[in-house]
């Protein structure tokens, strides 16, 4: 049943991907935030579910000031690190009451994720609670009181990054060199050091809140400051035998999971080899295309469609970033590049590249999606524990899993065809993966679920771009722009919507992204019928032009 669900911070980028997510389901979504017109006491009284996804600091004083306008009978959330705290501010209002916080950043959540919830009072909203972010959401849900999950973020969040932030702030005062440094670190302490790097580029206040707001933190801390200094006297003194029993104790606690945890790295390690030798090629062949890896992915499928009978070959790479640069500095030809998926939106890393690299878009066409469940040869449908495929494919057959596989623990992998590599090498027949027939048929899997899709009308919007525009426009050629304000304030983008009406010309697309802090508050990105080069196009661009801070023609094609 639908819902009207309110999220004080939406604007945030973990309140975008909770909006994102239940407006998938079909919820009314409202947004409270700073510059909104719709205020916090506002949203509170009109929603029927209210999640505060606000910085931990601001948690305890927003639920305070809309607690008394909450509905009784509503459910109110918060997203925050920490849960004691926020949890008995809630319980202050009439409403139920479930503190949740997600084990993942905005850029990971999604199927497959964990996250923990605290239904400190949940009554008839619990169900729908487990409805809505475990059947529908395809989160992994942990139940934890308030003061349980405090207690275990002192382990698993708080000591984890202070390592962390204390490697960062080591390396900064030594001061070696990056780009020295890495080549020759082993590939587990790059992974090491890419995790203190990827946690160190986040948001200080959000870290900083999460080792400052739990008060068990400073104890348990003290506990780790105590073993670093055993750990520095005996290295200062030489001893190897206390080396050797200081060694032993983290063995004896790890006991068997080292085992798994062996077993886990190797994988990931040698998913880092292939992830390196993707992302570098050493060779660029002349008139290459090049694609999103690994090879039997959606997107290697979607350049070989572009390719056609032509003998071009196709080069791939892990990132979209990487793809894009290779094009902007000539190295290869063309590339065909994901921009928007029907269910999952625009993919906004293309969205990104396409506004900062200097890249132009030279065509465009859309690729059915479809996915198989398959398993190794023997395997059987009721040895299945596990299914693995990349998030968006197991968000996108999320109704087929639930109901044929509802006990299965969804993994995720870096791409489809990466889950069928993981389970061949792993030889783990009580894993499914998800994915192209063509991956299934490459590896020889059987296949037991065809088409398992949540709806058989899915498909993706491919763009190729290259590092020239199109030199032959089509008859009735379509552009892509980018523009944005030097200040958002009201009817700024209805005057842009003027200028085409004014014009005759009819808009096809238009979207909005968060810009750089130096540009302004939002680039929007928009596709019209006509040519930016001629006629009633090109009168539409240059009005634009003068309106707007900065523009960018993304391609006449």
């Amino acid at each position: 049943m639908s819902k009207t669900i309110g999220i004080v911070g939406g604007k945030g980028r973990m309140g975008q991907a909770f909006a994102k997510s239940l407006e998938a389901q079909g919820h009314k979504i409202l947004i409270s935030d700073r510059r909104t017109k719709l205020s916090n006491r506002e949203l509170a009284k009109k929603s029927d579910v209210i999640i505060v996804s606000v910085p931990i600091d601001l948690t305890e004083k927003i639920i305070n000031e809309i607690a008394p306008h909450v509905k009784k009978g509503a459910l109110l959330m918060d997203l925050t690190s920490v849960k004691q705290i926020p949890v008995h501010a809630m319980l202050k209002s009439k409403a139920a009451v479930i503190g949740a916080h997600p084990m993942c950043n905005e850029t990971t959540f999604g199927p497959g994720q964990t996250m923990l919830f605290c239904p400190a009072r949940a009554g008839k909203w619990l169900p729908w609670f487990k409805e809505t972010f475990q059947k529908k959401g395809g989160l992994n849900l942990i139940r934890l009181t308030a003061k349980k999950h405090d207690e275990m973020m002192s382990f698993v969040q708080a000591l984890i990054h202070f390592s962390e932030f204390a490697l960062g702030k080591t390396l900064s005062d030594l001061n070696p060199k990056l780009t020295d440094l890495l080549p020759l670190a082993s590939p587990i302490s790059r992974l090491k050091i890419k995790v203190a790097a990827r946690h160190l580029a986040q948001d200080p206040n959000l870290y900083g809140n999460i080792q400052i707001q739990n008060p068990r933190n400073p104890k348990l801390l003290k506990t780790y400051e105590k073993a670093v200094k055993d750990l520095v006297k005996i290295v200062e003194s030489g001893d190897l035998n206390a080396f050797t029993k200081y060694f032993k104790s983290g063995t004896k606690y790890f006991s068997d999971f080292s085992k798994q945890a062996f077993q886990d790295t190797d994988d990931m390690v040698n998913q880092m080899i292939e992830v390196k030798q993707t992302e570098n090629p050493t060779e660029f062949p002349k008139n290459g295309i090049g694609s999103l890896g690994p090879n039997l992915t959606f997107s290697s499928i979607a350049a070989e469609t572009w390719r056609g009978k032509r003998k071009n070959k196709i080069v791939f790479f892990t990132n979209i970033t990487a793809v894009a640069k290779a094009v902007a500095q000539g190295k290869i030809n063309e590339a065909v590049l994901p921009i928007e998926n029907r269910l999952q939106g625009n993919v906004r890393e293309t969205m990104d590249v396409l506004f900062k690299k200097d890249v132009h878009i030279i065509g465009e066409f859309s690729v059915p999606i479809h996915h198989q469940m398959a398993v190794l040869p023997g395997g059987k449908k009721a040895d299945i524990k596990n299914v693995m495929s990349h998030p968006q494919a197991l968000s996108q057959c999320g109704k087929f899993l639930r109901k044929e596989f509802p006990n299965a623990t969804w993994a995720t992998s870096n791409s489809t065809a990466a889950a069928f590599d993981h389970v061949q090498k792993t030889n783990d027949k009580h894993t499914a993966a998800i994915g192209h027939l063509v991956a299934a048929k490459h590896y020889k899997f059987k296949v037991i679920g065809k088409n398992i899709e949540n709806d058989g009308e899915n498909e993706t919007r491919f763009v190729v771009i290259s590092k020239k525009p199109l030199k032959k426009v089509p008859k009735k050629p379509k552009t892509s722009i980018v523009f944005y304000f030097s200040k958002d304030k009201p009817g700024s983008l209805f005057s842009i919507f003027e200028i085409f009406n004014k014009l005759g010309v009819n808009l096809s697309h238009i979207e909005s992204r968060p810009a750089p802090r130096k540009l302004g508050e939002y680039l929007f990105y928009l596709d019209f019928e006509g040519n930016a080069n001629k006629g009633s196009g090109k009168k539409a661009v240059d009005a634009v032009r003068k309106i707007v801070k900065g523009m960018k023609v993304l391609g006449v094609y």
